[in-house]
């Protein structure tokens, strides 16, 4: 008997020494060896199964053999000696480049085996529960340990069923050992009934001890007595929820629908796909030292709806992302196939359903269209004002219908064999194209809206409307003609009406803007053959608005068509006089020379202002100012209009009542084109940043004023084409326009906005320029205190300056501007003061804290002694009324000191300090 065992013992020492010469032989094979703890069958195995065959996809040439110790059922020393001799014979000639074990007693029987079997292998593990000393410090071994949320579980186990008592069923393996380690460590619970290894037969007699809401966890299998093995995990489930009412809890997934009401589930696939992982990274070439070990995996929590219900536990309470099975199934996917032949058998008869109405509907509505078409013959041939006839080849007729009488003053019958000219020659034909007429009847081709004018007795005008088609036969032989008559007068004079009004001024009868429009681009297009001149006017009535406004609109109308009719009688009849709109007339003057056409314009001025406009016995004063321009070939027409509106403006400009002719290369029209140039685009211009801002500085001349800092904020502008534009040229231009106010609020909402990055230290009183437009806004005051409030801005920090010009025009806006934001702490500057009209008396109305004094005063003050005088004039005055005095232009330290002579509080100019980007 010992020699018997001295042979085998030989025999798997000679067959281990192969196995590893062939593990690591010369020509070395990615193979790589899976021990399994449980057999296949078992769902554990399969799912990690599974995902370490998908984790391994991504190596190429690897083969992965699989072998299965079993432990569960056969947990003994003998069948593991068993076990390993199998793998010595069958492998003895695979040379392995990693070892994959799941489990722990796989673990446990490699790391028995390995320095013997399988020397220097890398080894991977999965599925080991317990962190192991031995495993920490082996330097060809790493891996996934499998790590269970029992203390996640327990508490949802004592949340959902508010007990005290928890009973556990376990196994005596190494995993239900390390898993009942687990629950006794983090248990909450006040009693813990353990239960390991029961048998299948006793189940029933075992829970008899408990009550039946004492939940119950699960972390090991039942024991079968005649097989002398663990049951698995679901048939174990099932034999134990079919013996007790308990709610029943796993870490088995398996067991969810198996009557296990939940639980927290480590996903098998995922877990097998990080061990999958470290086995190509060591393939790749990796150190098993340099692999850290995986302590925690995913956990998933698995819930049956059913159970749930059953046992009364809220949904809402359960864990976030929970997993709901065996959910009640909607009666839809109980029934898909009988509901989808349902609704199909019941579309289908609808379909042929509504083919049976559409034969029967279009049938009927050939009948209906058929009766229709017969019925619209009958009126056709019965219609009043008109008269169906018929021509045979002679063109006399030979059938006459509808209202015969009331055009030819006789019975159908009568006509019936006459010839159809010489009926229509009956009346008295005042138009009628008779070559056309002929031509078509001798070709015998259809008449189409032939127009026939004529005389009624009572001298009103008749129009009828001849349609004809030739008749052929079969053989396509003419047989004469068929058509109608019919009485068009109304529908003629509805259009002539229609068209006089669409190119006609209602009020003076002149041609109006479209129409006037229309004759300008044909004359236009006729004058490139035309070697004499042609020439635009715009006319406009001066101080119009002023009549509208003072004397009513009924009365501007009146002047309007007086002023029409004086035009209408002085240009000739080959020119165009047409009203534009409200008081803007226009005339094409044709076939002039350049002198003639400035005459007569001249004496259209002349005898508008001579004419005598009266109202209520009181005379009006009315005059007229025309811009004139050439018809020039590389202008369109609206090019023309444009610029003849620029000379007419111009006109006014210089005085009213004159005439302003603009030739091709006028430098003041070409200066006012680009100054509209600039105000078309001011508002697309600060959108896309071409306005820009500046500051300079108000230093102080006074030792007492020069620890303040004071800057004006200036802006600047550039062109599309990237040129600098003075705000001298396009301030003034937005003003006279409207558009001032548009600047103003960008300039204010961008200082205030940015005040902190533009005056970065500080406690910085900051000018800016408003307009008379926006200090008379009452909307642009409260937008301004609502900007600074926003803001957090110190308003004592901020100075509005207007100019003298603008506050007197609008002086009491101007008043309420002012005392509305003093009243929060603003301050004001008067601009400019001394360079317009105004007098010290609106002075004492300006509750101003500034008193600028304009530069005119400042530049020569060295040199003038009466500029020194007004200078010190004003600073007196000002002095008197607790204002302070800034001077501007302030260019070098000659003038700088005479203003400190003078006691001047502030100065700017380039002397001082130049304007610097903010």
């Amino acid at each position: 008997m010992y020699l018997i065992q001295l042979c085998r013992i030989l025999s798997v020492i000679l067959l281990s020494g192969a196995f590893v010469f062939a593990c690591y032989g010369q020509d070395r094979e990615k193979n790589i060896l899976v021990i399994h703890s449980y057999d296949e069958q078992h769902e554990w195995t399969k799912a990690l199964t599974e995902g370490l065959e998908t984790g391994m996809l991504n190596a190429p040439d690897v083969r992965v053999l699989h072998e299965h110790l079993d432990a569960k059922r056969f947990p003994s020393l003998f069948f593991k000696d068993v076990f390993l001799d199998y793998l010595v014979k069958k492998y003895q000639s695979t040379p392995f480049s990693a070892i994959v074990t799941a489990d722990d007693d796989a673990l446990q029987f490699l790391l028995a085996t390995h320095d013997l079997h399988f020397n220097d292998v890398p080894v991977v593990f999965m599925g080991v529960n317990k962190q192991l000393a031995e495993i920490t410090h082996t330097s060809w071994l790493t891996g996934v340990y499998e790590y269970r949320d029992i203390q996640g579980l327990l508490r949802i186990i004592r949340q959902q069923s508010k007990s005290e008592e928890l009973i556990v069923v376990t196994d005596s393996t190494r995993s239900g050992t390390a898993n009942l380690s687990k629950v006794k460590r983090h248990s909450e619970f006040t009693t813990l009934h353990v239960l390991t290894d029961v048998h299948t037969e006793k189940v029933k007699a075992v829970f008899e001890a408990f009550a039946s809401n004492t939940p119950v966890l699960v972390i090991g299998q039942l024991f079968d007595p005649h097989l002398q093995a663990y049951t698995d995990w679901v048939e174990s489930a099932e034999i134990l929820t079919s013996n007790s009412a308990n709610p029943y809890y796993s870490i088995a997934s398996i067991t969810i629908e198996h009557g296990i009401l939940g639980g927290r589930y480590l996903d098998g696939y995922v877990h097998a796909q990080q061990a999958a992982e470290m086995v190509v990274s060591i393939l790749s070439g990796t150190p098993v030292s340099d692999i850290p070990e995986i302590v925690k995996a995913e956990n998933l929590w698995i819930f049956d709806a059913q159970l749930l219900a059953r046992y009364q536990f809220s949904r809402s309470a359960l864990p976030k992302g929970s997993i709901i099975r065996n959910t009640q199934p909607s009666f839809y996917s109980q029934y898909k196939w009988i509901v989808w032949g349902v609704v199909s058998g019941f579309l289908a008869a609808l379909v042929i359903i509504l083919l049976l109405v559409a034969i029967i509907r279009r049938n009927a509505l050939v009948k209906r269209e058929t009766e229709l078409n017969t019925s619209r013959y009958r009126d056709l041939a019965d219609a009043g004002a008109s008269i169906f006839w018929e021509c045979d080849t002679e063109l006399n007729y030979i059938y006459l219908s509808g209202d015969v009488v009331s055009l030819f003053g006789c019975e159908p019958e009568k006509l019936i064999g006459r010839p159809h000219m010489e009926i229509l020659k009956s009346l008295d034909i005042t138009d009628f194209p008779t070559a056309r007429y002929k031509q078509k009847i001798s070709r015998k081709e259809a008449l189409s809206n032939v127009i026939l004018k004529a005389k009624k007795p009572t001298d009103e005008q008749l129009v009828l409307l001849i349609n004809a088609k030739p008749i052929v036969d079969t053989k396509n032989t003419f047989q004469g003609y068929r058509g109608i008559l019919k009485d068009i007068t109304k529908e003629h004079d509805l259009s002539q009406m229609v068209n006089y009004q669409a190119n006609y001024d209602a009020l003076t009868g002149l041609v109006n803007r479209r129409y006037f429009v229309s004759l300008l681009k044909q004359h236009f297009a006729e004058t490139k053959s035309n070697t004499e001149a042609s020439y635009l006017c715009c006319i406009d009535v001066d101080n119009f608005k002023l009549v509208n406004e003072s004397l009513g609109h009924q009365i501007g109308d009146a002047v309007l068509t007086e002023v029409a009719e004086v035009l209408s009688h002085l240009v000739h009849s080959r020119d165009t006089l047409g009203r534009l709109s409200g008081d803007e007339f226009a005339l094409l003057v044709v076939d002039r020379s350049l002198e003639e056409s400035t005459n007569l314009c001249k004496n259209l001025i002349r005898k508008v202002s001579e004419h005598e406009f009266f109202w209520e016995g009181r005379q009006l004063n009315i005059g007229i100012s025309i811009g004139m321009v050439a018809l020039e070939q590389g202008l369109s027409d609206i090019e023309l209009l444009s610029k003849a509106g620029l000379s007419r403006d111009k006109a006014k400009e210089l005085g009213r009542g004159r005439l302003f002719y603009a030739d091709a290369g006028c430098t003041d029209l070409l200066r006012d084109q680009a100054q509209i140039g600039y105000i078309a685009n001011i508002s697309h211009d600060l959108k896309l940043g071409r306005f820009s801002l500046v500051k300079q500085p108000i230093v102080g001349l006074k030792d007492a004023n020069q620890h303040k800092l004071h800057y004006e904020i200036l802006i600047r502008y550039h062109d599309q084409d990237g040129r600098f534009i003075s705000p001298g040229v396009f301030i003034p231009v937005a003003e006279k326009h409207g558009v001032i106010g548009l600047i103003d609020s960008w300039v204010v909402e961008t200082t205030l906005a940015n005040y902190a990055t533009y005056f970065p230290e500080g406690n910085v009183t900051v000018s800016i320029n408003l307009s008379g437009v926006s200090v008379s806004n009452e909307d642009f005051s409260r937008q301004v205190i609502n900007l600074i409030k926003a803001l957090r801005i110190a308003p004592q920090n901020i100075c509005f300056e207007i100019t003298e010009t603008a506050v007197i025009s609008r002086i009491g806006q101007a008043l309420d501007f002012i005392h509305e934001l003093k009243a929060i702490g603003v301050k004001f500057a008067l601009d400019d003061f001394g360079s317009g009209t105004s007098s010290f008396g609106y002075l004492k109305q300006l509750p101003v804290d500034y008193l600028k004094i304009d530069g005119s005063l400042v530049r020569d003050i060295h040199n003038q002694p009466t500029d020194r005088a007004i200078v010190e004039s004003v600073h007196s005055i000002a002095r008197m009324m607790n204002m302070q005095t800034i001077a501007e232009f302030v260019e070098n330290d000659e003038i700088c000191g005479v203003l400190q002579n003078i006691g001047i509080d502030y100065g700017q100019g380039y002397g001082l300090g130049k304007p610097q980007p903010c």
